[in-house]
Formats: structure tokens, C-alpha cells, sequence
């Protein structure tokens, strides 16, 4: 299975054996909006999304990087309209989608930039029909692993719009104190680990994702491991 790295390296390598033909028609992804005229966007203190924040943090290979969120498509959520935020990693271009509630924060999807097929490159942008609930933010949330599954669509460039399925588990593992920029902080520990599934040319394409967050009241994401590389958040402004 292919990893996804998306803050350091959303650079992604395939064989032309699991994407067989390299063409089609087609262009960018995207959520979709439905109709109406009333827009749900539940802030979650563990989760600002304000626009004209950014977040810096040191990479533990050496330098920083410097964060910020946008807002992106609007999705009918249970039948509501729903404002999806981005966040952008701007060493690579790549991007993940999120929607918070009162009570949790929830993954919408990802954007990877790069992906190589025998020397030809690709982007993909996968969303969630089915959100990934990564985080519930209540008091007294209860740890432990549990099991996510769920579908989606995914749009690769040079190619229609395709259905997409994913399983995986989502693990919290409980509030723990984290050093940053701004000082000590308690932050909520959880891993999520996805396996997305659709089909090319009759193959069958796989793409993993694991990612551990740690996220504080008030700041959002002050830490996050990815292929052994950590980010540590030091500066919110």
C-alpha cells in the first residue's frame, strides 16, 4: 500500500501496473454545495479555523513550515449545508479537509498533489461522504480504538469522478502534556490510520494514511507525527 505524506512529502510514486492506461478526460476535484441559503459551520475550540490565523511549527528534520486554513466547498451534511475548511501545507501543496462540530472534528478528505505513473504525474482529491469523526472534543471522552469505514468520491486528474471506500481505526488515546513555542500545554492524543480504496483502469488503487495528532483547546494541532517526522507547533498567530 502507497503512504501519503502530506505535510513533508506528498509526493507519491505508483507503477504502471496499477494504473494501467495513463489518460482520460476530465479536471479537478471538489465538494460539492447543495441547495438553500443557510450555511452550518459549528466552531470547536479545539479546532480554529479562522482564515487569518497561521500556524508555524519545526520539523524535526530541520526548519519550519507555516500553516493556515481556508474555507473550501460547502457539502450537504444530514442534510444540512456544511462549510468545509482546508488546511494547506504550503512545502508541498497538498491538503486536508476538515468540518467541526460543538462536540468533535471530523476529516472530509484529502488532496494529493503529486502522484507518479511511469513517469507521467497525477493529482488526486479524495472527499468523504462518510466524515471520519478523528476526535471528540466532550469532556471525559472515552479512550480506545475504534473502527471507521466509510465512502466517498475521488477525482485524479485525467480521469472522471470515481467512487472511493475506506476502512481504518481511529485511536484516542487520552489528554497528555506537550512541550511548544508557546509553552507547556495538554493536549488529545489520537491516531488515525485510513486505508482509501478505488478503482483505475480495473485496477485496484490503494492509499494509506497515518497520522498522529495532538490537539489543544484553544490552539488547535500543536503536534503530529507522520513517516517519523514530527511537527512541533511554535508559533499561533
Amino acid at each position: 500500500m502507497l503512504r501519503a505524506r502530506y505535510f513533508f512529502n506528498a509526493l507519491i510514486f505508483m507503477s504502471c501496473a496499477v494504473l494501467t492506461a495513463c489518460g482520460g478526460g476530465g479536471g479537478g476535484g471538489g465538494g460539492s454545495s447543495g441547495g438553500g441559503s443557510s450555511i452550518t459551520d459549528a466552531p470547536n475550540s479545539y479546532f480554529p479555523t479562522d482564515t487569518g490565523s497561521q500556524w508555524t511549527y519545526s520539523i524535526s528534520t530541520g526548519g519550519n513550515t507555516t500553516l493556515h486554513f481556508s474555507d473550501d466547498s460547502v457539502v450537504k451534511i444530514a442534510g444540512v449545508r456544511t462549510q468545509v475548511h482546508a488546511l494547506t501545507y504550503p512545502i508541498t501543496g497538498a491538503k486536508e479537509y476538515y468540518v467541526t462540530a460543538n462536540d468533535k472534528i471530523s476529516l472530509q478528505g484529502l488532496y494529493i498533489p503529486t502522484i507518479l505513473v511511469g513517469g507521467s504525474s497525477y493529482s488526486a482529491d479524495g472527499r468523504f461522504t462518510d466524515l471520519v469523526d478523528i476526535l471528540n472534543t466532550t469532556a471525559g471522552a472515552a479512550t480506545g480504538t475504534r473502527a471507521v469505514n466509510g465512502a466517498g468520491k475521488v477525482k485524479i486528474s485525467g480521469y472522471d469522478s470515481r467512487s472511493l471506500t475506506y476502512t481504518g481505526t481511529v485511536n484516542y488515546v487520552g489528554e497528555e502534556n506537550v512541550t511548544t513555542g508557546t509553552g507547556p500545554v495538554t493536549a488529545r492524543h489520537t491516531i488515525v490510520n485510513l486505508s482509501m480504496t478505488t478503482k483505475v483502469d480495473g485496477a485496484t488503487f490503494n492509499i494509506g494514511y497515518l497520522a498522529e495528532y495532538w490537539i489543544a483547546d484553544t490552539l488547535g494541532i500543536v503536534k503530529r507525527i507522520e513517516s517519523s517526522v514530527t511537527y512541533t507547533l511554535q508559533s499561533k498567530t
